[in-house]
């Protein structure tokens, strides 16, 4: 038992922060993740979290499908400094995203060129023959 178990810790939100390493288990390992920000592997993870509980994929760990759905942790943790803290347990909501489109991309760039070519014909052709403009 974790003698800090149940102490909550201050939330401190940080922009730019990127994890060493995100880690999903399987069910037959606890499922659930692991983040860490500090430290790679888990054993050595200095600041991070994770969360046992359901599995958060479905298939072989080879390719896994990221699973879409509410999942409620058996446990909850916050590392911080190398210490783990026990946090009440959470719900997981994971919804699907799409991919952004390539399309709309492609069609804006391919009429982006046609217009830049269009003008550069422009500009490099010569006035046709034979017109003159009178100037009163």
């Amino acid at each position: 038992m974790n003698p800090k178990a149940g102490r909550l810790l201050p939330v401190f939100i940080v922009s730019g922060l990127t994890p060493e390493f995100i880690r999903f288990y399987s069910g037959m390992n606890g499922g659930g993740f692991t983040i860490c920000f500090i430290g790679t592997p888990p054993a050595t993870c200095q600041d991070g979290l994770g969360t046992y509980g359901a599995a958060l994929y479905s298939g072989m760990t080879s390719s896994p499908t990221l699973s879409t759905g509410a999942f409620t942790s058996d446990e909850f943790g916050v590392i911080v400094g190398g210490t783990f803290y026990e946090q009440p347990n959470t719900t997981i909501d994971a919804t699907a995203v799409p991919e952004p489109s390539i399309l709309l991309p492609l069609a804006a760039a391919i009429l982006l060129l046609a217009a830049l070519r269009g003008l550069a014909l422009r500009l490099n052709r010569p006035a046709p023959s034979g017109l003159h403009s009178t100037i009163p």
